[in-house]
C-alpha cells in the first residue's frame, strides 16, 4: 500500500513539475469559447434578421382572434375614437397604420435578436452563434410571432434581452428584462428567469444585488402598471396577478383550452 501511495505521489509530482506556463495558458485558451472562427458582425446579423421580420410583417396573417379584438380593436379606438371600420369606406388609410405598426414591431424584434446573438457570441463562441442565427431566421415560430401585436410577443422580446444580457454578463439587463416581460407582457415567462436567478443568487452568492434589482423592477414596472390599470378600471387592479388567477386557478383551470403532449415545445422549438 505504501509503495502504491508513494508511486501515485511521485506521478502527481511529475505531472505538476512538467506543467509549464505555456501548457496552463493552452488549457485556459481551450476552455474558453472559440471566437477565432469567422462570424458575421452584429450589424450584419441585424440586417438579415430585419429582412426576415419585414417578410413576417408583410406576409403573415393574424393568427389569433385575441390579437384582433383585445389589441388591434382597442388601439384603433384609442387612436380614432371608434371601433373598426371597413377600410373601403374609411376616410383614412388604415392599411398604412396596420403595416406601420407591424414594421415597428419587426424592428424591435430584430434588435432584441441581435442583442441575444451578441450574448451567444460572448458566452458560447462564434460557431454556436452562427447556428443560432440560422435557426432564428428560418424559424416558423419566429416568423409568426415577430410582428404579432400581442403581450406574449413583447414578453418574447424581453426574454431575448434577458438571456442576451445574462450571456454577456450584464445581470441588470437580465433581471430587468425578465421582470418587464413578466409584469407588462405575459406573467408565465417569469419561469424563464429562474436560471438567471439561480446563477446570481446561488452560484455567485450576490443575494443583495439580486434583491435590489427585483425591488427596482417592481418600482419601475409594477407601480405604473397598477396605477394606469386601476385608473381605467376604476378599482385597484394587478393585471399579471389576474392573468395567473384566471388561467391557473379559474373554473376551467389550466386545461381549459386543451393540453399538448410533452413534445410540443421540443417540436415547435425548431
Amino acid at each position: 500500500m505504501s509503495a502504491r501511495r508513494q508511486k501515485a505521489g511521485t506521478t502527481a509530482e511529475v505531472i505538476s513539475d512538467s506543467t509549464s506556463p505555456v501548457d496552463i495558458d493552452l488549457v485556459k485558451k481551450l476552455s474558453q469559447p472559440d471566437i477565432s472562427a469567422w462570424c458575421p458582425r452584429p450589424y450584419t446579423i441585424f440586417k438579415l434578421l430585419l429582412s426576415a421580420r419585414f417578410c413576417s410583417a408583410f406576409l403573415c396573417h393574424i393568427t389569433d382572434a385575441d390579437e384582433t379584438f383585445n389589441y388591434w380593436e382597442p388601439m384603433h379606438f384609442l387612436m380614432f375614437g371608434s371601433g373598426f371600420q371597413t377600410w373601403e369606406y374609411s376616410p383614412t388609410n388604415k392599411l398604412l397604420v396596420f403595416y406601420f405598426l407591424r414594421f415597428v414591431l419587426s424592428i424591435a424584434c430584430a434588435a432584441c435578436e441581435t442583442y441575444f446573438y451578441r450574448g451567444i457570441m460572448k458566452q458560447f463562441g462564434n460557431h454556436v452563434a452562427r447556428i443560432a442565427v440560422v435557426f432564428m431566421i428560418f424559424s416558423t415560430g419566429m416568423f409568426i410571432s415577430a410582428s404579432a401585436f400581442l403581450p406574449s410577443t413583447f414578453a418574447m422580446y424581453m426574454v431575448l434581452l434577458s438571456y442576451g444580457g445574462w450571456f454577456a454578463g450584464n445581470y441588470a439587463v437580465a433581471v430587468l428584462a425578465t421582470a418587464a416581460g413578466a409584469l407588462i407582457g405575459w406573467p408565465f415567462t417569469a419561469v424563464l428567469g429562474v436560471p438567471i436567478a439561480w446563477d446570481i443568487v446561488v452560484r455567485q452568492r450576490r443575494r443583495m444585488y439580486f434583491i435590489q434589482l427585483c425591488l427596482i423592477s417592481l418600482i419601475l414596472f409594477l407601480g405604473p402598471l397598477v396605477y394606469i390599470d386601476s385608473l381605467f378600471y376604476g378599482r385597484t387592479v394587478i393585471a399579471p396577478l389576474g392573468i395567473v388567477l384566471y388561467n391557473v386557478f379559474g373554473k376551467g383551470g389550466p386545461t381549459l383550452y386543451g393540453v399538448e403532449s410533452w413534445t410540443y415545445y421540443f417540436l415547435n422549438g425548431f
